[in-house]
Protein backbone atom coordinates (compact mmCIF):
# COMPACT_ATOMS: atom_id res chain seq x y z
CA UNK A 1 0.00 0.00 0.00
CA UNK A 2 2.81 2.49 1.15
CA UNK A 3 4.28 1.78 -2.75
CA UNK A 4 1.41 2.36 -4.51
CA UNK A 5 1.17 5.92 -1.77
CA UNK A 6 4.16 6.87 -3.35
CA UNK A 7 3.66 6.47 -6.48
CA UNK A 8 0.69 8.60 -6.57
CA UNK A 9 2.51 10.89 -4.31
CA UNK A 10 5.07 11.42 -7.00
CA UNK A 11 2.65 11.56 -9.92
CA UNK A 12 0.67 14.35 -8.26
CA UNK A 13 3.89 16.44 -7.40
CA UNK A 14 5.12 15.92 -11.07
CA UNK A 15 1.28 16.82 -12.91
CA UNK A 16 1.11 19.99 -10.43
CA UNK A 17 4.31 21.45 -11.74
CA UNK A 18 3.01 22.33 -15.11
CA UNK A 19 0.19 24.58 -15.75
CA UNK A 20 -1.70 21.99 -18.67
CA UNK A 21 -1.42 18.85 -16.44
CA UNK A 22 -2.49 20.74 -13.06
CA UNK A 23 -5.83 19.42 -13.07
CA UNK A 24 -4.61 15.95 -13.36
CA UNK A 25 -2.55 17.01 -10.19
CA UNK A 26 -5.57 17.31 -8.34
CA UNK A 27 -7.69 14.29 -9.15
CA UNK A 28 -4.31 12.63 -8.02
CA UNK A 29 -4.21 14.55 -5.05
CA UNK A 30 -7.81 13.57 -4.66
CA UNK A 31 -7.48 9.46 -5.13
CA UNK A 32 -4.30 9.81 -2.75
CA UNK A 33 -6.30 11.50 -0.18
CA UNK A 34 -9.10 9.46 -0.36
CA UNK A 35 -7.19 6.31 -0.17
CA UNK A 36 -5.20 7.62 2.97
CA UNK A 37 -8.28 8.29 4.75
CA UNK A 38 -9.92 4.74 3.86
CA UNK A 39 -6.67 3.13 5.46
CA UNK A 40 -6.93 5.77 8.53
CA UNK A 41 -10.62 4.62 8.82
CA UNK A 42 -10.18 1.32 8.53
CA UNK A 43 -7.35 1.19 11.64
CA UNK A 44 -9.88 3.31 13.48
CA UNK A 45 -12.60 0.96 13.02
CA UNK A 46 -10.01 -2.17 13.92
CA UNK A 47 -8.30 -0.42 17.12
CA UNK A 48 -9.48 0.45 20.06
CA UNK A 49 -9.65 4.10 20.68
CA UNK A 50 -6.54 3.67 23.04
CA UNK A 51 -4.67 1.71 20.44
CA UNK A 52 -5.44 4.05 18.05
CA UNK A 53 -4.55 7.38 19.86
CA UNK A 54 -1.04 5.92 20.67
CA UNK A 55 -0.57 4.74 17.40
CA UNK A 56 3.72 5.74 16.61
CA UNK A 57 3.99 7.08 13.33
CA UNK A 58 7.92 7.38 13.43
CA UNK A 59 8.32 3.40 12.43
CA UNK A 60 6.47 4.08 8.92
CA UNK A 61 9.63 7.08 8.03
CA UNK A 62 11.46 4.44 6.24
CA UNK A 63 8.16 3.19 4.27
CA UNK A 64 7.95 6.29 1.82
CA UNK A 65 5.21 7.77 4.49
CA UNK A 66 7.08 10.44 5.66
CA UNK A 67 6.17 12.33 2.45
CA UNK A 68 2.49 11.66 2.05
CA UNK A 69 2.39 13.12 6.02
CA UNK A 70 3.35 16.29 5.05
CA UNK A 71 0.29 16.51 2.66
CA UNK A 72 -2.24 16.69 5.98
CA UNK A 73 0.25 20.09 7.70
Amino acid sequence: MNKEWSELNKHMQEKLRKEQTYREGIETLLVLRGKMMAELFRMKHELSEEEFSRMPLRHMKDEGVEEILRLFY
